[in-house]
C-alpha cells in the first residue's frame, strides 16, 4: 500500500517517519486517540479527573471549550475547583436541580469544612446569581397530575407538564389501587424495626414485593415491558427488601436513584413513629427526589396518620417543631382518590380458579433473591447553571 493511498493524516504521517522514530509501544488508548482525535468525551466527574491527569488526555485538555456537568445540585466545591483547573480553558456549563438532593456529606465534618469544601454550588450559582442562569420548566418524565403536585409543593407552580392527564391507568388497577390518579398512598400499619441508626419494616416491604409481583403479571400478560422500582429512604429497608426480591426487581434507595428513572415506583417510608420527628424522612429535596422518578405512576406505602403536624413529645414545649411536615403538606395537596387502606384491596392471583385475594403481608413471598443498584450518590461541576426538574 502506498503513502498515498493513507486517508487518515495520522496514519501517513507515521508511514512517513523513519523507523527509530516511531515509538515501540503503544496502548490501545493512545491509538485511538490518534486515530479518531475524539471532540467529545463522556464520563462521571471522577473519571474526568483521572483521565486528564495524565496521558494522552493531558496533552490535549485545552482543546476543550465547554465541559457539560450533570446532575450538578451534587456536585461538590472540591469537585468544581479541580475540574476548573484542570480543564482550565473550558467553560462549564451546570445541569442539575437545586430542589433535589445536595453533594453528600458526612455528618461528622465540621460546619466550616462542609461550607468550604464541600458547599452548594448550583444553589449558589441560581440563588447567589453568581452565573448567569435559565430556569427550564417543562417536564417530560412524569405524568401531568404528579408535575402539578410536585410544582405546588417545590417549584412554586412553575412547573408544566409535556404529557395529557389520564384517568385511567391500568398498571394501577393491576395491583389492585386506585386507577384515577397516578399516584396512591396506601395506608399500611406495620411496626419498625430499628438497625443500629436505621430501619427496616417488614409489612411494608412484602406488600411492596406482592404489587411488583402483580405488575410482573400484568405485563407478562398485556406483553409491555414495563420498568417498576422499589425505592426506599433507609438503608436497612433496602437490605431488607433487597435480600427478599427477584432478579429482575430493581430496588434501590432515594439518595441512590436521583437521575434514574422507571415506568412505575414504589416508595417505602418504613416508619412507625411520626414522621416529622425525623429530619431524614421530612426532607423537602429527599421528598422530591421519591417522587419525580416515575414515567407512569407512583405508589407511596406508608401510614397516613403518622404524617400529620404532631409535635415531638420529647422536647421542651418552647422547642418544638410546629412547622407543617412536609408528608402533611403532600396528603392536603392529593385528592380523596389517591388514598387507599391496603387492608380494602384486592389483588389479581395467577391461578385462575382464585379470582382474587385481599393482600395480605403474612402470604408467603417470591423466592429469595438479591438485587441490583445501590445508593450511588454522583458528585460532578463556571459560567452557565441551568435548574432544571429531573
Amino acid at each position: 500500500m502506498l503513502n498515498e493511498d493513507l486517508i487518515n493524516p495520522t496514519l501517513s504521517a507515521a508511514v512517513k517517519l523513519p523507523y527509530t522514530s516511531i515509538p515501540k509501544e503503544m496502548t490501545i488508548l493512545r491509538v485511538f486517540m490518534n486515530i479518531h482525535d475524539p471532540q467529545l468525551v463522556i464520563g462521571t466527574a471522577a473519571a474526568i479527573k483521572l483521565a486528564f491527569s495524565q496521558a494522552p488526555f493531558l496533552e490535549i485538555k485545552d482543546r476543550f471549550d465547554i465541559t457539560f456537568i450533570d446532575e450538578a445540585s451534587q456536585l461538590a466545591l472540591y469537585v468544581l475547583g479541580s475540574l476548573a483547573t484542570m480543564l482550565p480553558k473550558s467553560r462549564m456549563i451546570l445541569v442539575g436541580d437545586m430542589h433535589q438532593l445536595p453533594p453528600y456529606m458526612e455528618e461528622a465534618l465540621p460546619a466550616e469544612l462542609k461550607r468550604a469544601a464541600i458547599g452548594e454550588p448550583l444553589t449558589l450559582a441560581v440563588k447567589g446569581r453568581r452565573w448567569p442562569s435559565m430556569h427550564l420548566t417543562r417536564v417530560h418524565r412524569c405524568p401531568k397530575m404528579i408535575t402539578e403536585v410536585l410544582g405546588d409543593l417545590f417549584y412554586g407552580n412553575t412547573l408544566t407538564s409535556s404529557k395529557p392527564g389520564v384517568t385511567d391507568i391500568p398498571v394501577l388497577k393491576a395491583m389492585g389501587l386506585p386507577s384515577r390518579h397516578p399516584m396512591v398512598f396506601v395506608n399500611y400499619t406495620s411496626p419498625q424495626t430499628a438497625v443500629g441508626k436505621s430501619f427496616s419494616n417488614e409489612g411494608e416491604a412484602r406488600y411492596a414485593l406482592q404489587l411488583v409481583e402483580a405488575l410482573t403479571r400484568y405485563a407478562s400478560t398485556a406483553n409491555k415491558k414495563i420498568t417498576a422500582a422499589i425505592l426506599n429512604f433507609y438503608g436497612a429497608q433496602y437490605s431488607y427488601v433487597y435480600s427478599m426480591a427477584e432478579d429482575e426487581v430493581t430496588v434501590n434507595t432515594i439518595d441512590g436513584c436521583q437521575g434514574q428513572e422507571y415506568d412505575v415506583t414504589i416508595v417505602l417510608l418504613t416508619r412507625s413513629d411520626p414522621y416529622e420527628r425525623s429530619k431524614f424522612l421530612v426532607n423537602a429535596n429527599r421528598i422530591n427526589v421519591a417522587l419525580s422518578r416515575p414515567k407512569i405512576a407512583t405508589v407511596i406505602i406508608g401510614q397516613r396518620h403518622l404524617t400529620g403536624n404532631q409535635p415531638d413529645p420529647r422536647q421542651p414545649k418552647r422547642g418544638r417543631h410546629q412547622r407543617v411536615c412536609n408528608w402533611a403538606r403532600l396528603i392536603e395537596k392529593l385528592p380523596k382518590e389517591c388514598f387507599v387502606d391496603a387492608k380494602d384491596q384486592v389483588i389479581a392471583q395467577e391461578d385462575r380458579s382464585e379470582v382474587s385475594h385481599a393482600l395480605d403481608p403474612t402470604r408467603s413471598l417470591l423466592p429469595a433473591h438479591r438485587h441490583i443498584f445501590g445508593s450511588n450518590r454522583a458528585q460532578e461541576p463556571n459560567a452557565i447553571a441551568a435548574s432544571i426538574p429531573q
